[in-house]
C-alpha cells in the first residue's frame, strides 16, 4: 500500500531534527513494523494511506521540551513516553500508559488526530520564551509551564489549560524545592525556573 506520513508530523520531524541535529535516530520511526500491523496502531496507514504517528529516540533530545511542543500543537491526539500517556482528552494531564506494546521507555510516541484537518495543519511546532509567570497569569506560556510540570511528575497532575491557579503554583513550588532551583521556593517562574525546566535532564520527579 502506498502511504505517507501526515504532513503535520513531517513538519514536526523537521523541527525536531533542526533543534537537535546531533540526536541518535536509532528508534525513530513512522510506519509500523509487523507487530504494529497485527493490531490497531496509528503507525499503520489509514484508509487514506496516511500514517498518523511518529517515534523519536530519546538520545540527544531534551524530551520534556519535545513533549511540551507536541502538547501545544492543535493536531496532537496523545503522547507516550516512559510508561506515561498525555492525552488531549485529559488536557494533557499524565496517566499510566495501559495500552498494548512497549511502554516507550527509550523513545517518545506522538500521534495526531486521524482527521484531514489535523494531518494537514500548518501550525508551527515549538515552545516559546516566557515572561515572568505567577498565580493569575494566563496564556500559552502558562500552558507550556503546566506541560513541563506534568512531564517532570507533578502530583496531582495538572490540566494544561493556560490558567495559573493555586494547583499550578503548588506544583511550581514543589519543583523549585525538589531541584533546588536558584532563586528559592516562591511559586514564581522567572528566568531561573524557566531555564531549569527547559534544560533539566531528570525526566520524572
Amino acid at each position: 500500500m502506498t502511504w505517507k506520513l501526515a504532513p503535520s508530523l513531517t513538519a514536526f520531524q523537521q523541527w525536531v531534527y533542526a533543534k537537535w541535529p546531533h540526536h541518535t535516530h536509532g528508534q525513530d520511526g513512522t510506519i509500523g513494523d509487523a507487530a504494529h500491523q497485527a493490531r490497531h496502531s496509528d503507525h499503520n496507514p489509514s484508509a487514506r494511506g496516511v500514517v498518523d504517528a511518529i517515534d523519536f529516540n530519546e538520545n540527544g533530545i531534551h524530551m520534556p521540551t519535545l513533549i511540551v511542543a507536541a502538547m501545544m500543537h492543535p493536531s496532537t491526539h496523545y503522547i507516550i513516553y516512559e510508561g506515561v500517556e498525555y492525552s488531549a482528552h485529559d488536557l494533557f494531564g499524565s496517566s499510566v500508559y495501559t495500552g498494548t506494546g512497549n511502554p516507550h521507555a527509550e523513545h517518545c510516541h506522538v500521534s495526531v488526530w486521524q482527521t484531514v484537518k489535523a494531518e494537514n495543519s500548518k501550525t508551527a511546532w515549538g515552545v516559546t520564551a516566557w515572561p515572568t509567570l505567577l498565580n493569575g497569569s494566563v496564556g500559552r506560556a502558562v500552558s507550556e509551564l503546566q506541560g513541563y510540570l506534568n512531564v517532570y511528575g507533578s502530583a496531582p497532575t495538572l490540566a494544561v489549560d493556560g490558567h495559573y491557579g493555586d494547583r499550578t503554583e503548588e506544583a511550581v513550588r514543589s519543583y523549585q524545592s525538589r531541584f533546588a532551583v536558584p532563586g528559592g521556593v516562591d511559586g514564581v517562574v522567572g528566568t531561573h525556573t524557566e531555564y531549569h525546566l527547559k534544560t533539566n535532564q531528570i525526566h520524572r520527579m
